[in-house]
């Protein structure tokens, strides 16, 4: 397994596509609402991954440039169409500057390093526009306590390539951010067995052969018949959202 950031994802990127969570519509609304860009305006999706969040500001009429530095999450990407798609990083997106009016990331502000990317973001930006960062969190309920438990369990990266776990609180540290306002709202999923496994397996650390895949895999159906209700399991999240600007 090539555990850099850049490839990582490229063995899960279909799970990643049919099972990861979107955002809540409350949340766009928040950000739109928050920094006042319209359509037809111009977003940087940065992190774009397989274009879940992309998609959702596509979908309301934004001009939107996903970048992402993963091919085989960007095919995915291309084949769902509604926005351009671009090979990068966030610390190097390729983009001419004063490209954007509005500059997102979703799920994947840990893996920045995070001063060169705010540099990138002030390049990128217009002058007085905004930049967004939002992310699902699993909530505190007894089903995701016990499916964390089984996925750290399971997990074989090496520490040193596991993503940064302050990265909100680096944004709040940082001397070049300023109007930082953020906001949190509900979010979940349900899911069948095929899905809790997909769900699952969508997880870079969780891409395991043989007996190991096996092994999760019975771990994670156990679970799923400890708590299912109705044919499907529910899994609920904290939808955090941070908007700000740069000096």
């Amino acid at each position: 397994m090539d555990w850099d950031p850049r490839h990582r994802f490229s063995a899960v990127a279909e799970d990643y596509r049919r099972w990861r969570p979107s955002y809540p519509n409350a949340a766009i609304d928040w950000i739109l609402a928050t920094t006042g860009v319209r359509p037809p305006a111009v977003v940087v999706d940065l992190g774009c991954g397989t274009g879940i969040s992309t998609r959702l500001f596509a979908s309301r009429g934004f001009h939107v440039i996903g970048i992402d530095p993963n091919e085989s999450m960007l095919r995915l990407a291309q084949e769902e169409g509604g926005a351009e798609y671009h090979v990068g990083t966030a610390e190097a997106t390729g983009l001419p500057s004063g490209t954007a009016d509005l500059v997102t990331t979703a799920q994947a502000l840990h893996w920045f390093d995070m001063p060169a990317a705010l540099g990138e973001f002030r390049r990128l930006l217009r002058p007085k526009h905004w930049c967004s960062a939002f992310e699902n969190r699993r909530a505190l309920t007894p089903f995701n306590e016990e499916y964390s438990r089984i996925l750290e369990s399971f997990r074989e990266d090496p520490v040193e390539t596991r993503g940064h776990t302050r990265p909100f609180i680096n944004l709040e540290e940082s001397t070049l951010v300023t109007d930082l306002i953020h906001a949190e709202f509900f979010n979940s999923q349900r899911f069948t067995e095929e899905g809790l496994l997909g769900r699952a397996h969508s997880a870079s650390y969780a891409v395991l052969e043989g007996e190991k895949a096996r092994s999760l895999d019975e771990a994670l159906l156990r679970l799923f018949r400890d708590h299912v209700h109705e044919g499907t399991v529910e899994m609920q999240y904290r939808t955090v959202v941070y908007c700000w600007r740069l000096l």
